[in-house]
């Protein structure tokens, strides 16, 4: 399977989070990722959505690059947004905010991630397991 890339542009609202984990998780089934791959794959675009919800910027743009076992998605980012009192979330006793937490997630269940903060990206890639 060559390499295919779909683009969405989506507006920086939360509740497009959902949609966006649909569109995301039919796309690693296109190309045979396992179930579990599946689900990790929902839940790291919505997470790195959270996470480019938390630059300033109107609209998010996604790329979503596939083909035969690899998944990569690539979203804009805004400038960093000026801190206001953000809600801490608690986990096992420390206190991280919404887009902290969105990392961790990346980090826990991508093959890699990266935030380029020269080009405004965050990208993150979804291998199927051997």
């Amino acid at each position: 399977m060559k390499e295919e890339v779909v683009t969405l542009t989506i507006p920086a609202e939360p509740k497009f989070a959902r949609p966006l984990r649909t569109f995301a998780a039919s796309l690693a089934e296109s190309i045979s990722l396992s179930f579990d791959e599946t689900q990790d794959t929902r839940m790291v675009a919505e997470e790195a959505f959270i996470y480019a919800l938390s630059t300033e910027q109107d609209e998010v743009n996604v790329d979503f690059s596939v083909r035969e076992g690899s998944f990569t998605m690539t979203f804009s980012l805004g400038n960093e947004k000026k801190k206001k009192d953000e809600e801490a979330i608690n986990i096992s006793g420390q206190d991280v905010t919404a887009p902290e937490f969105a990392l961790m997630v990346l980090d826990a269940l991508t093959d890699s991630f990266s935030v380029n903060a020269e080009n405004n990206l965050l990208t993150v890639v979804k291998n199927a397991e051997e």
